[in-house]
């Protein structure tokens, strides 16, 4: 019977014992916490300028190590009883630190270098960088070369030559990253190009005597010099795809205006063969005056659609 009541006071001993070591097992750790409200207790292993390396609590000495950048951090609490606070801009992440042995993503890269991968089945290559001014937001510029595509060699005949500039601000909603996730981008356009229209003819009419007419036919190859401003609105996701890779989806729909303007050549090629004709003939007679080249100029408003995939690298 003593020795049953000997073994109920040891069992009780160490269950008091247990009960007061236990929240001093649990003050015994550090706590990250994050801008999100989050906390996670853990052991810091090495605190630097960009990240913090860490192992989940309770520490195993097998466990994986992992990687948090400071930018998602608060403050971080030590068990020591020392406090470090963050005063870097924050984005207010929602999950974890990634494993160090997987691609991160970096807070402080800000300079993206894009091309549209679409622009070059197209009549025109392009290429856009993109630069975070503050947080969520960043500007971002695209110089394109018309002509520049593989689908000019199916129509080698309209010679397309010229540039175009874009320019617009993106604003990106995401608590990630700030150059990642959902975003809407204002953007302003400007193309400036050229393009041949072969086939055109013109009659000249020459006066033989008081009622015969000679009439002279000239086939030449115009020039189609196109100039376009455009006001756009763009939808569109980011992505990271590894650290130093992105992925850019874009569509847009807005409002612009086309100016266009023909101009035949200097020296056009003259046909070998020479017509005459009677006044007699009322269709011939209104070709009489039409002495000279022509130019035309057309304007034109209407909405218009763009969309598109970038790839670039972030550094």
């Amino acid at each position: 019977m003593k020795s049953r009541t000997y073994k109920r006071n040891i069992f009780f001993h160490l269950l008091c014992l247990a009960c007061i070591l236990f929240p001093l097992t649990l003050s015994a750790q550090d706590t990250l916490y994050y801008d999100s409200g989050k906390k996670l207790p853990v052991k810091v292993i090495l605190v630097n300028l960009d990240k913090v390396v860490y192992k989940k609590w309770p520490v195993d000495t097998l466990a994986p190590l992992y990687s948090v950048p400071r930018f998602y951090l608060r403050r971080i609490y030590f068990e020591s009883g020392t406090m470090l606070v963050n005063t870097f801009t924050r984005y207010k992440p929602n999950q974890e630190g990634r494993p160090l042995n997987k691609a991160g993503r970096s807070a402080k890269n800000r300079t993206i270098l894009k091309t549209d991968v679409m622009s070059w089945f197209s009549y025109r290559g392009s290429f856009s960088i993109e630069e975070r001014i503050v947080e969520k937001l960043s500007l971002e510029f695209t110089y394109g070369l018309a002509g520049g595509g593989f689908a000019e060699s199916s129509f080698k005949e309209q010679g397309v030559k010229g540039d175009f500039y874009k320019g617009g601000l993106k604003f990106t909603f995401s608590r990630r990253h700030p150059q990642e996730g959902f975003y809407i981008k204002p953007e302003y356009v400007y193309l400036n190009y050229t393009h041949s229209q072969p086939g055109r003819s013109i009659y000249i009419v020459e006066r033989i005597s008081s009622n015969i007419l000679r009439l002279d036919e000239f086939y030449f190859v115009a020039t189609n010099r196109v100039t376009g401003k455009a006001g756009i609105i763009n939808f569109g996701w980011q992505q990271m795809l590894t650290r130093h890779l992105v992925c850019d989806l874009y569509l847009g729909v807005g409002i612009g205006r086309k100016d266009k303007k023909l101009e035949p050549m200097e020296k056009p090629y003259r046909d070998a063969d020479e017509i005459f004709f009677s006044l007699e003939d009322p269709d011939k007679e209104l070709m009489e005056n039409n002495i000279g080249f022509m130019s035309e100029h057309m304007n034109k408003s209407s909405a218009v659609m763009q969309g598109g995939i970038k790839i670039g690298i972030i550094f």
